[in-house]
């Protein structure tokens, strides 16, 4: 007899699948957020375009932060759109030093 983290779901619909997950997240300790905690829509701001004319600069700059990892603890994946906490990337970026011009 398999155990059942072993198992084999080869033959599972759509809908045996989602059951599955629902009763394993159901078991899950995740953390509650109360209604105090959720951010109104004005905190957020959606998408790399979206950004990029909040902060001012162009997309490929946004995308260059992005991609370094600058921006990874503000950044959310919310049903394959991009959000971006408002708050959170004004700290990140007033932390980090800025890079020094060059003098001729």
């Amino acid at each position: 007899m398999q155990n059942a983290k072993q198992t084999i779901l080869i033959n599972a619909s759509v809908d045996e699948i989602a059951d599955a997950v629902v009763k394993k997240l159901q078991g899950a300790n995740l953390p509650a957020i109360a209604k105090d905690e959720v951010a109104d829509t004005d905190d957020w701001v959606y998408g790399i375009k979206g950004l990029a004319a909040f902060l001012r600069k162009s997309t490929a700059t946004v995308s260059r932060m992005r991609a370094k990892g600058i921006l990874q603890p503000a950044t959310f994946n919310i049903n394959g759109t991009l959000a971006f906490s408002k708050k959170k990337v004004i700290e990140l970026l007033a932390e980090r030093p800025r890079p020094r011009r060059r003098t001729a």
